[in-house]
């Protein structure tokens, strides 16, 4: 039996961002896993987000979806969608 592919969660997050700092302690508070892409220290961080049409940070990118902002509800249902947290 192969082991359940776990999606990687990815936060582009830029320096002085409140709402980036909110969302990195929600997710950690709830024992998700992420990977920070700070756009303003990463040409490749920037170049992704752009690519992703980011209109500001942070984003939440995981299994083919974005969501823009940090909106508590909102990360709960997606994290729950795509399997990385049990109830929103």
């Amino acid at each position: 039996m192969g082991k359940s592919k776990v999606p990687k969660l990815l936060l582009y997050t830029s320096p002085r961002c409140p709402q980036c700092t909110q969302a990195k302690a929600y997710l950690r508070r709830l024992g998700v896993s992420f990977i920070e892409r700070d756009i303003a220290r990463s040409t490749l961080a920037y170049t992704e987000f752009l690519r992703l049409h980011g209109r500001g940070t942070p984003l939440v990118r995981v299994a083919g979806q974005s969501l823009q902002g940090f909106h508590p509800r909102r990360m709960a249902e997606l994290l729950h969608r795509v399997g990385l947290l049990a109830d929103p």
